[in-house]
């Protein structure tokens, strides 16, 4: 053969190869190289948030369920976010499925893969955007749950009573402390969940009771009773208490002590509250303290009674007729509010000194008594929700 026909023969056999190659790409062909494993990379080339718009090297004329891109994220997504890839229409991009993106989970200068699923281009990898926090009621309002979160912990404070006037025969007795609840709640992302803080009981007029704190209440998940007022000027008063429903503080299982607090341990009794005596410190007190019975001859007043983490109650109002005697020590708390000191006498003449409870739920302090005056007693204070989460 001539020696030019050979190399003709040989320069169209090489050529042959690169023809092939210059096709068109089909769609099926793109689909393999462009899956999880073999990610096309782009670059986002758009000038705003939340819209993302690039070209890959290897370029295909549809989408397809498998295909896979990793994108050189231009701007920092701040919610619901789309992508068009190479001129093809714009598709929702998500993550954990089909959840919509929400800020803060894809930041400029991050390369993110999405995988295509036939409908939208999905964040890959498990992306859990939950936060920690807390958030704290002193006045009733409403929680919004946060992305992700459906279980959140409370702890709620009830209103305390409000301390007695004093009379003529006796100082007023002190405004018994709110109760306490600390339990788990189940809770909706993105829900709206109403706290309702129990009010300070109002403060006693001479010869009159305090009137009751108020409930504090989470939702339809945890309610602490307010303390109630008192029977008489001068009676003895229980704390508010829990009154979470059983439900409820069944979930405190997985919380050795908040079982221990709610089931087991609730609190001092009724019994313990009808008595003058100085009240003890409990080791474990949900309950709110108890307020004692004020004197009814020439006397200091009464102490109010203690809680671990409901509130204290007010001391009572002390009794005098010629002498000079001091209102009664506030009850105290651990975690709670402190009871108001009651009022005191000065040779014989009531003094309007009692103090108010310290929020939460701190009983008010009762007013002092003597035969020809008297005065009134101070509020209860209101109550409390704090959120953890």
């Amino acid at each position: 053969m001539d020696r030019h026909k050979l190399i003709r023969v040989g320069v169209i056999g090489l050529l042959f190869p690169l023809v092939a190659l210059a096709q068109p790409l089909s769609t099926s062909s793109v689909v393999s190289l462009n899956t999880l494993a073999n990610a096309a990379y782009c670059a986002d080339t758009s000038g705003a948030a939340n819209t993302i718009t690039c070209t890959t090297a290897v370029g295909f004329t549809g989408y397809a369920a498998g295909q896979a891109v990793d994108v050189l994220l231009a701007n920092s997504v701040t919610g619901a976010t789309t992508i068009a890839v190479n001129g093809l229409a714009a598709k929702a991009v998500t993550y954990n499925g089909a959840t919509a993106l929400i800020s803060g989970i894809m930041s400029t200068g991050g390369t993110y893969r999405l995988q295509y699923d036939g409908t939208r281009f999905v964040l890959q990898g498990s992306v859990n955007t939950a936060t920690t926090g807390t958030q704290t009621f002193n006045a009733s309002g409403t929680f919004t749950v946060p992305t992700l979160i459906n279980r959140v912990r409370v702890e709620v404070w009830s209103g305390g009573a409000g301390g007695a006037g004093g009379a003529t025969t006796t100082g007023g007795a002190g405004g018994s402390g709110g109760g306490y609840v600390d339990t788990w709640c189940a809770v909706t992302p993105g829900a709206a969940v109403t706290v309702t803080i129990g009010a300070g009981g109002a403060l006693g007029a001479v010869n009159t009771v305090g009137s009751a704190g108020g409930n504090s209440v989470f939702g339809s998940c945890a309610t602490a009773v307010g303390a109630p007022a008192q029977a008489t000027v001068a009676a003895a008063q229980t704390g508010g208490y829990d009154n979470t429903s059983s439900a409820s503080i069944a979930q405190n299982a997985n919380s050795a002590l908040l079982y221990y607090r709610n089931t087991i341990a609730p609190g001092i009794t009724a019994t313990l509250c009808t008595n003058g005596s100085p009240p003890t410190f409990p080791l474990i007190n949900t309950n709110g303290g108890c307020n004692y019975i004020p004197p009814s001859a020439d006397g200091i007043g009464s102490i109010g009674g203690h809680s671990v983490y409901g509130a204290g109650a007010g001391g009572s109002g002390a009794f005098g007729v010629v002498t000079t005697r001091a209102g009664g020590l506030p009850g105290l708390s651990g975690y709670g509010g402190n009871g108001g000191t009651g009022a005191s006498v000065t040779t014989g003449t009531p003094n309007a000194d009692c103090t108010a409870g310290t929020q939460p739920g701190g009983g008010g302090g009762g007013g002092a008594g003597a035969a020809g005056s008297q005065s009134a007693g101070c509020a209860g204070a209101a109550g409390r929700v704090v959120v953890w989460w």
